[in-house]
């Protein structure tokens, strides 16, 4: 539910894996906002990092190099 308040805001977002498949390492969410104050209040606020689930947060800013969305999978089971 606190994802979906941002609908208009994720550009991507997903669990990272372990390449052995055995187990989660975090997530990975790009949020297309305008200022890091902004990036700040959504990550602390993140009910995962919240319950003390993600110990910790990195927050970078990023540049649009290349954008193909065509490559990306369709459906959450996809690799």
């Amino acid at each position: 539910a606190y994802l979906d308040g941002f609908r208009d805001k994720i550009v991507l977002g997903g669990g990272m894996l372990r390449d052995d498949a055995s187990g989660h390492l975090g997530s990975t969410i790009i949020l297309n906002v305008k200022s890091r104050a902004e990036a700040e209040a959504f990550a602390r606020d993140e009910p995962f990092f919240k319950a003390g689930v993600y110990a910790t947060q990195v927050i970078h800013r990023m540049r649009k190099g290349y954008w193909n969305p065509e490559a990306a999978p369709r459906t959450a089971q996809d690799d």
